[in-house]
């Protein structure tokens, strides 16, 4: 079994604290805070990282690789009643290859510079004369869907 993360001068200093009537919580919240930090240090060399900002590129890398392959794959699309996908044939829905090329583009950018949604949702209603709900929309999903298949396929990493 692990030792524990705490020295022994630590451990004797907590339970004074507890026997001067502080409060076990308030107590061992500092030093629990302390082996929270040390924890995912050692998660984070696991997985090739080494700072929370080193996490943070990792993430927005792999979520731009899938926007550029998967993104906007969706839009102007309907779902049909078997459960597969069509062009939606109204026209206020319905976008080219080329406008689905740039979406793509634009979300990846969007990641690879560590935009937030609301930037994106400008370059989408500004860059495509999308209105401001239908760019929301777009920007939302394929935001969440790149960071969904982004976080799989980091995890299939780390577990193999």
């Amino acid at each position: 079994m692990k030792g524990s993360r705490f020295t022994e001068e630590q451990i004797i200093g907590i339970l004074c604290e507890q026997e001067a009537g502080s409060n076990t919580a308030d107590g061992v919240g500092s030093h629990l805070a302390r082996v929270a930090v040390d924890s995912s240090g050692g998660s984070f060399a696991q997985i090739g990282v080494e700072t929370a900002s080193d996490l943070v590129r990792q993430a927005n890398r792999r979520a731009a690789d899938e926007a550029r392959q998967r993104g906007a794959e969706l839009v102007g699309m309907r779902r049909l009643k078997d459960g597969r996908t069509a062009p939606n044939p109204d026209p206020d829905m319905a976008i080219t290859d080329y406008t689905r090329d740039m979406i793509q583009e634009t979300i990846a950018a969007g990641f690879a510079a560590n935009e937030g949604s609301d930037a994106i949702i400008e370059a989408l209603e500004t860059g495509y004369a999308f209105s401001p709900e239908r760019a929301e929309i777009i920007a939302l999903t394929e935001v969440s869907r790149a960071n969904g298949r982004a976080a799989v396929d980091a995890y299939r990493a780390a577990l193999c």
